[in-house]
């Protein structure tokens, strides 16, 4: 329901006006007869849209719009004028008037031009304060980020930066206007990130994050990934956005698990075992680097066909009924069986015991070499 308040010295008219605007349900008109009244009434309840005559008695309309003004702010309202009065047009627009309608005609085309007027300017007060709103969000997300946002112009100087680089970097974000971005990059990695700001400025959309490291205020390095959006089209920025973030302890993680990775391949070399899986219906195998070499495949990924041909012949319709009983009963896979090495075509033996996972439809085996041992 739009609340309005309409001040008028007619008291016929405002009789009019309040038929006509709540014939459609959705306003409701509190009528006042004069704006004295109507400041009266503006301490007692809050309208959506304040609708005014101009020629009024004790306080014309462009007097009661100022003191709406000091009051309550920017309420919408509508001047409702005489025909003739340009003057007092220019002037109501000039004190924050949102809107003016000149009264005359027939009283019907008159109020529902009016009525039309209100539901426009509740809904536009609607979009701003809802953008106002979001901007109040955005800047709060942007003042208390973990990442660095930078806004750049098209030749990659900052134009403002987030507050997030003093705790992260340790410089004063004020400082950084005007400075280059690139400045910032490790020299190593400045053709990398240098050749990312320009793809950024030519294509408009998100690009890949890139990876690089950047130097702190202190003169030490920090590993971070950006991602660079393009806003050539943006006025007041026409370059990119940098979105930055600190990987410095997910690389210390990814090295991490890359140690234990050579560690395992290493012991499985040393152990001369390997694993592979087998998704149902899949049309390839995945084998560790273990498995690959006992195999002796070129790579981790192999086609099934060539793998179901590595064991010597003799044994490929024992190895394919005991998969299928695994698979369908359950029953044990633990088997002897010789293969041909891919590679080198020497003739091994391997020992390989399997599980089926029904639920994710993968059978995962574990095989070791046994050659001698037969």
């Amino acid at each position: 329901m739009i609340n309005v308040l309409y001040v008028d010295d007619e008291p016929g008219l405002l009789e009019i006006g309040k038929l006509y605007l709540e014939r459609t349900n959705d306003i409701m008109v509190q009528t006042i007869n004069s704006a004295s009244q109507g400041l009266d009434q503006l301490e007692l309840m809050n309208y959506d849209v304040i609708v005014s005559d101009f020629q009024m008695p004790d306080m014309d309309g462009i007097q009661f719009l100022k003191r709406v003004r000091a009051a309550k702010g920017e309420v919408p309202f509508i001047l409702f004028t005489g025909r003739g009065r340009e003057e007092v047009v220019i002037e109501a627009i000039n004190s924050g008037a949102d809107l003016y309608i000149q009264k005359g005609g027939e009283p019907k085309a008159q109020f529902a031009e009016l009525a039309h007027k209100i539901r426009q300017l509740v809904r536009r007060t609607s979009v701003e304060g809802m953008l106002q709103q979001n901007e109040t969000w955005f800047q709060s997300i942007i003042r208390h980020s973990d990442e660095i946002i930078t806004l750049l112009n098209h030749e990659g100087v900052i134009i403002y930066v987030s507050p997030a680089i003093q705790s992260m970097l340790g410089y004063k974000a004020l400082s950084m206007t005007g400075k280059k971005q690139l400045d910032l990059v490790h020299p190593d990695d400045v053709a990398v990130v240098g050749l990312e700001f320009k793809q950024a400025f030519e294509r408009d959309h998100v690009r890949a994050p890139v990876r690089y490291r950047i130097q702190k205020s202190d003169g030490s390095s920090m590993q971070v990934e950006s991602v660079i959006t393009h806003l050539l089209d943006v006025p007041g920025i026409q370059g990119a956005m940098m979105t930055t973030r600190d990987i410095t302890a997910w690389k210390e993680a990814e090295q991490a698990m890359q140690t234990e990775l050579s560690r395992y391949h290493y012991a499985e070399l040393l152990a001369r075992s390997g694993s592979f899986e087998q998704k149902t219906g899949a049309s390839t195998v995945t084998l560790s680097e273990g498995a690959k070499f006992l195999f002796g495949l070129p790579t981790c990924e192999c086609p099934l066909s060539d793998f179901e041909n590595l064991p010597l012949i003799e044994y490929r319709g024992p190895l394919d009924q005991a998969k299928r009983a695994l698979i369908t009963d359950g029953q044990p896979f633990n088997h002897e069986y010789k293969i041909r090495k891919k590679n080198s075509g020497a003739v091994i033996t391997l020992h390989s015991i399997a599980e089926y996972d029904p639920e994710r439809k993968v059978l995962f085996s574990v095989v070791h070499e046994v050659t001698g041992a037969l």
